[in-house]
């Protein structure tokens, strides 16, 4: 009695439709069968389906949610070997990997992470897993995610600490430039002093309150992101009138001279006319 080790190479298909069966042929009547023995195989890493939300949108806030589905087709993702990556570089070269919360969907494996803080355009994430038999990691897409910037004040007019005359026009200006093109941005004016002004990039108001203005400029867009920047204007009262010289009071002593003159040249013509006769 003892014991011979076979050992065969046969190259088997992908997928768990490979079985094996071994025969001991002892003459030519007795054979010895074994059972099937079935033979799995996998070499194929894990691959993602499309993430939700579509990651190509641009985002309002700071944060966004992602789930991503992890599929394979062999052996089932290893859950706790799921990852994401996150950098404002597309190559990745200075981010690390991270381990991301998975579950369960109605038989899919499901990968969520939620990223808080972030702003701009320049927001790349990936995702890679690993199956069960430790295939190389499976890496999905990049994905670029931007989020909604506010509209930013380029330039604006009159210039800090202008001073004005009472009464006098002031025209001021302001030039907004939004990062998102497809944004509507409005810009309001608001002096402490006189409270809201109008609206729009150019306003001429005539009627300021003598005084100094605090005017806030305040810009935003249709995503509710306002920005506000604040300029001091000067309106200076205009000084009285010169005194001419000329008063009510003048006018009635003129008038009352001229009557008492007339008065007494009256009186002197009729003693004059009394004299003669």
């Amino acid at each position: 009695q003892g014991t011979t080790k076979l050992s065969v190479i046969h190259e088997f298909d992908e997928g768990d439709e490979n079985f094996i069966q071994w025969r001991v042929v002892i003459n030519a009547t007795v054979n010895v069968v074994s059972g099937k023995y079935p033979i799995y195989v996998d070499t194929i890493s894990p691959y993602f389906d499309e993430p939700t939300p579509d990651l190509s949108k641009t985002f309002v806030g700071d944060s966004v949610s992602i789930t991503v589905p992890v599929l394979d087709d062999g052996s089932g993702v290893d859950m706790a070997m799921v990852e994401y990556q996150l950098s404002s570089s597309p190559d990745f070269s200075d981010a690390d990997w991270f381990t991301i919360e998975t579950s369960k969907v109605g038989g899919r494996v499901m990968g969520s992470v939620s990223l808080l803080s972030l702003d701009g355009k320049d927001n790349h994430i990936r995702f890679r897993a690993m199956d069960n038999v430790h295939n190389p990691f499976g890496i999905s897409d990049t994905y670029r995610l931007g989020f909604n910037e506010p509209p930013r004040l380029v330039s604006f007019s009159p210039e800090n600490e202008t001073r004005y005359k009472e009464g006098e026009n002031v025209s001021f200006h302001a030039t907004v430039q939004d990062p998102d093109p497809l944004d509507e941005n409005t810009v309001e004016w608001i002096s402490d002093l006189d409270g809201h002004l109008g609206w729009g990039p150019d306003l001429t108001i005539g009627n300021l309150s003598v005084g100094t203005h605090m005017v806030t400029i305040r810009y935003s867009d249709d995503h509710g992101n306002t920005q506000e920047t604040v300029l001091t204007i000067h309106i200076d009262p205009v000084p009285d009138e010169p005194d001419d010289g000329v008063t009510i009071m003048d006018d009635w002593n003129l008038i009352l001279l001229i009557v008492v003159i007339t008065v007494v040249l009256i009186a002197v013509l009729i003693l004059r006319s009394r004299v003669q006769e």
